[in-house]
């Protein structure tokens, strides 16, 4: 089971779907759950059967607080490519949540652009968050090791650009 929360904020959670495809679009949900919500067989989807992620979607919207679904056409895929419109689904379906997260988990290795993550941390930040937590892609519990030097090139471009705006929290687990 995954773990059920990272930190005292409002946690969403987001991933893709279909990136793998020939074709068809690629889908991308965002969703805030309860505190409490625990779900054992909730993990990795692909290791589940159809009818039991169809079981788990129905659990999940039910029992969210809030979620988002959103589906990028392969007219767009084709324009901007895969990994761009996996992206802007995870994007696109937090920003469509009613509700705006203060911490955002993210299963991959690539989210936002520098300004995209810039921008959507000073909104985070003027819509009430007290900090914003910038995590390399070791800090991710059960996450493998990665090369320091490439990790903090990663994300110090980020730090720079907002923490003399607003506190930044800046967690080096690994590195």
């Amino acid at each position: 089971m995954l773990i059920n929360s990272y930190s005292k904020l409002i946690e969403c959670g987001t991933d893709e779907a279909g990136r793998g495809c020939l074709a068809g679009p690629v889908t991308a949900a965002a969703v805030i759950l309860p505190n409490d919500f625990r779900n054992t067989e909730l993990n990795d989807s692909k290791k589940l059967s159809e009818s039991k992620r169809n079981d788990l979607k129905k659990i999940i919207i039910e029992k969210a607080i809030d979620y988002s679904i959103v589906h990028i056409p392969v007219q767009v895929i084709e324009k901007i490519n895969i990994l761009n419109a996996s992206i802007l689904a995870m994007n696109t379906a937090i920003e469509n949540l009613k509700i705006v997260p203060e911490f955002i988990i993210v299963d991959g290795n690539k989210f936002n652009t520098k300004n995209k993550g810039v921008k959507h941390a000073l909104q985070m930040f003027e819509s009430g968050a007290n900090i914003i937590d910038v995590g390399g892609e070791s800090t991710r519990p059960g996450s493998k090791t990665v090369n320091e030097k490439l990790e903090w090139k990663r994300i110090n471009k980020i730090i720079k650009l907002i923490s003399k705006k607003i506190p930044v929290s800046l967690d080096t687990r690994k590195s």
